[in-house]
């Protein structure tokens, strides 16, 4: 997200551009234009009034409390009004990536933390950089998952992480991958390897079509 705390603000009423520009919001007569200028000073939350900027205080909140406590985070995520699942999404990526060690329990008890009605975590995202992460990727692991949902978005991550994995190597460094046999490639430690089945080297196989000639 891209947070809109401007310097200067353009309005008709000069009062209140100065108001905001010198910070002495309270005096700002814009309702909006007043809850911008709260926010930009680093004003409460609380006392920024319902609306956007007070939403997008609760979310900035939440991303600064993460660290040191995630739990008021989650809380300050769900005050976040329209920006609240994204908000949610945002702690459960900090909380719950495989590239950082993150095991599948580790993510489900992250999810259960964050249970709403209206959210649901990003477990594409999730898959996709558990099968980034792994030394060898291998469908296996999909099938030893539980939850059926689960289970489908694993199945459908490997082949992106695989197909993406070979397309920065090769492009990268065509000359070292371009003349290798899918055999050789799936067991080569410093690219890109997985346990072999048709449809994953179908999709290696089609990477490397696009070596040069």
């Amino acid at each position: 997200m891209i947070w809109l705390l401007a310097c200067t603000v353009a309005t008709s009423n000069s009062q209140d551009a100065t108001a905001f520009s010198t910070g002495d919001c309270p005096l700002v007569t814009d309702d909006e234009l007043r809850a911008e200028c709260l926010l930009s000073i680093g004003a409460p939350c609380e006392s920024i009034e319902a609306g956007r900027w007070r939403a997008e205080c609760f979310f900035v909140r939440a991303e600064e409390q993460l660290g040191a406590n995630p739990e008021a985070a989650v809380e300050s995520c769900a005050q976040a009004g329209p920006f609240a699942g994204e908000c949610w999404t945002h702690l459960f990526k900090a909380l719950a990536d495989p590239a950082d060690g993150r095991t599948l329990d580790d993510s489900l008890a992250v999810e259960a933390r964050f249970a709403a009605p209206d959210w649901r975590p990003p477990w594409g995202w999730w898959w996709r950089r558990h099968h980034e992460a792994a030394e060898v990727l291998d469908l296996a692991v999909c099938a030893e998952v539980e939850r059926d949902d689960l289970r489908r978005r694993c199945e459908n991550a490997a082949p992106t992480a695989l197909s993406l994995g070979w397309r920065r190597r090769i492009a990268e460094r065509p000359r070292t991958w371009c003349s290798r046999t899918l055999d050789d490639l799936s067991r080569d430690p410093v690219g890109r390897t997985w346990v072999r089945t048709d449809a994953l080297d179908a999709l290696v196989l089609t990477e490397l079509e696009q070596c040069p000639g």
